[in-house]
């Protein structure tokens, strides 16, 4: 064959890999929908099922038993309490409700959330990215804000945070496309609901309007359409928590809530666990937490970084097929890149100063930095030759075998964090430490009977699905706090000798301190050791997890 013809020969070749290689704007949504939701949907399915099973989740069985305490007519903060926003309580009071008080319901609207989050994400990057960008930086978000070394995804307010703060921003984003009320408004409102599962839920919506300011600042929109869209996402805020103060208010539990999720937070602050502008280990901490597993992420948002940089720099460089797509695609969202870093600021912030730097606090910082890194991500889809630059410059191939190499880890660690929970619940069949505590309190009381747990122990009340006595249902912010919480400890002790609970639940070392028998921790924070011992008698002991149960003496020979 002549040098002619085997040139015509590849010419060809290489016309048919394009032809295959579409660009993204003509790749159709039902089929990008069907492809993303088929990666997605066992993810979703597997990080549920393994958060039933796992026992490391933060909080998730005491948000369970307050939502099914709420759901049978308690009042959270009066009945039972804690220092989170009322949120989280109120959407497991209807998941509760939903599944007739089985946590099933529970994982559902994990599972919910989880698809909004996710869909939501989606129309977000697809308003600035092309569709297939879009699918990708989806799927990325999906693998990591479910990785288990996070334990994202679970029955925890980061959850629910993302979904809505995910939904404030695609509304953000579409209200660029159509300028409209209610789109700022709805906007606005979903991150007063992310405000009310945590404290920090403020940073995409503060984002929002400094963005807002920055394109006024820079001409891409009049100052009067910043102010009148800045002011209406600041009205969808006030308008939820508005309605969440007045049933509070109506439930007459306003002013504790106000105590729990913002005076009492203070004595963390007192106590050193946070302190401004941030604490250097939590810096340490969660930046450890951070780069073992999103190294990745973070190489694209910064690669994506430079190239948004040199491409904006010089425009003279930008290849014509490539400058002509995007052109043509015209992202709705101005500066939408200084939008994501602003975002991914403010969410890691919030994560700096909140107390003990628990790895799943930078559940919410995921979001900003994958959409960030989708521009490197939408301009690879632009290019209609991959196939053949990979061929033809090695520097392409190399590319891809770092980025797995930088991704290896998270993987790694994702097979870890599944193995860590399915060897001892599923192959060697151990229960959770709650159930098997759980079990025992329900050999030694009735249905209706009121028992109290000291220390931390909120599986036990929900698996035996026991009533707690005294509204603190767990005794922890005495130790992380120390002189601030001191009121849990004088209420508790004043409840149990007033109302005498059929069982009292706590571990043999704290037993031990209450009794004086631990020179290493005084009795003097605490005085009702000499009532517990005329008043209860063991009656069991869970030997593999150190924990002692005590029945009233004068039901303790009862059936």
């Amino acid at each position: 064959m002549s040098d002619d013809r085997r040139d015509e020969s590849r010419a060809i070749s290489y016309a048919a890999v394009d032809a295959v290689l579409i660009d993204a704007r003509e790749t159709s949504w039902r089929m990008l929908a069907g492809v993303t939701a088929a990666v997605i949907i066992p993810l979703i399915v597997l990080c549920q099922y393994i958060a039933v099973l796992r026992d490391d989740v933060v909080d998730d069985q005491m948000f369970a038993y307050y939502g099914w305490r709420i759901a049978d007519g308690a009042t959270v903060y009066l009945d039972v309490w804690d220092n989170k926003p009322p949120g989280i309580y109120w959407i497991n009071a209807l998941a509760m409700f939903a599944g007739g008080g089985s946590y099933a319901g529970v994982v559902a609207a994990c599972s919910l959330a989880l698809a909004i989050s996710f869909v939501s994400f989606f129309i977000a990057c697809a308003s600035i990215y092309f569709r297939t960008a879009a699918a990708l930086c989806t799927v990325l978000l999906s693998f990591y804000l479910m990785h288990g070394y996070y334990t994202g995804g679970t029955n925890r307010t980061e959850t629910f945070l993302v979904a809505f703060e995910l939904t404030a921003v695609a509304l953000y984003m579409r209200g660029w496309a159509r300028d409209r009320l209610w789109c700022w408004l709805a906007a606005g409102a979903c991150a007063g609901c992310a405000f009310l599962f945590k404290q920090v839920g403020l940073a995409a919506c503060a984002a929002m309007c400094a963005h807002l300011v920055l394109c006024a600042l820079f001409r891409d929109i009049s100052l009067t359409a910043a102010v009148r869209r800045a002011g209406l996402l600041v009205a969808g805020v006030a308008l939820v928590l508005t309605l969440a103060a007045g049933v509070l208010a109506y439930q007459g539990a306003l002013n504790d809530a106000i105590f729990a999720t913002f005076t009492f937070n203070r004595s963390y602050f007192a106590a050193g666990h946070s302190r401004f502008p941030y604490s250097y280990k939590s810096w340490f901490l969660l930046w450890n937490d951070n780069i073992l597993v999103m190294t990745l992420p973070y190489l694209l948002a910064v690669g994506a970084l430079i190239h948004a940089a040199l491409w904006r720099l010089r425009p003279t460089l930008r290849p014509r097929e490539l400058d002509a797509q995007v052109r043509r695609l015209g992202p709705v969202c101005p500066r939408y890149a200084v939008f994501t870093v602003i975002w991914w600021g403010l969410a890691v912030y919030g994560a700096l100063l909140s107390p003990h730097a628990f790895r799943h606090y930078l559940v919410p910082t995921f979001a900003p930095v994958i959409m960030l890194g989708g521009h490197l991500l939408s301009m690879l889809t632009t290019e209609q030759r991959l196939l053949r630059r990979m061929q033809q410059r090695a520097w392409v191939v190399a590319t891809f075998v770092v980025m797995g190499w930088f991704a290896a880890e998270a993987v790694t660690r994702q097979w870890q964090s599944l193995a860590s929970v399915w060897v001892p619940r599923v192959v060697l069949g151990q229960p959770r430490w709650w159930e098997e505590v759980g079990e025992s309190v329900k050999r030694h009381s009735r249905p209706e009977d009121r028992i109290q747990c000291w220390g931390y122990m909120p599986g036990v009340y929900l698996h035996a699905k026991r009533v707690n006595v005294c509204r603190f249902t767990t005794t922890e912010k005495v130790g992380q706090v120390g002189p601030g919480a001191r009121f849990v400890l004088d209420e508790l002790e004043r409840t149990l000798q007033a109302s005498k609970p059929v069982l009292i639940v706590m571990e043999a070392l704290d037993y031990e301190w209450i009794m004086g028998r631990r020179p290493d921790k005084p009795t003097s924070e605490v005085t009702i050791g000499p009532w517990m011992e005329a008043n209860y008698v063991q009656v069991d002991d869970i030997v593999r997890h150190n924990i002692l149960v005590f029945k009233r003496r004068d039901l303790a020979d009862a059936p």
